[in-house]
């Protein structure tokens, strides 16, 4: 959205989820005349990750992503009580550091495509637009 077409100036994505209902998120910056295009687009890379595997360095880069947060995570004494506060919220078990980044090594790719087939409805997906109307 932001690199290959310029149709926003920042982007992110992610889930968030308990016990009974989940959410994906995804949040862009962009100009009212490029909001719509970036929005067909982004539903367009959902459904393509419903049908493509993502390629071996977009899942390397996202797995060093998580890694990452893992270990900073763990930064403080409130952080690590907070984590197993939503491990015990979601009956998850309080696995240690290596367990979890083991675990998150070993997705593949055709994990990640399962997922998305699975739990993503990219056509039931409910758009909020903050700003001016497109000219």
């Amino acid at each position: 959205l932001r690199v290959r077409t310029g149709y926003v100036y920042s982007v992110s994505s992610g889930f968030d989820w308990d016990r009974t209902r989940a959410a994906y998120l995804i949040s862009y910056g962009a100009d009212p005349a490029t909001a719509e295009a970036a929005r067909t687009l982004a539903l367009r890379e959902l459904k393509d990750m419903q049908t493509v595997p993502v390629s071996d360095a977009e899942l390397l880069r996202a797995k060093v992503q998580i890694l990452r947060r893992l270990a900073l995570g763990r930064s403080s004494v409130g952080s690590i009580a907070g984590q197993y506060l939503r491990q015990v919220s979601l009956g998850l078990p309080l696995e240690p550091l290596p367990i979890a980044s083991k675990r998150y090594l070993e997705i593949t790719a055709a994990d990640i495509q399962a997922a998305f087939a699975q739990w993503l409805r990219p056509d039931s997906l409910t758009m909020v637009t903050q700003g001016p109307p497109a000219p």
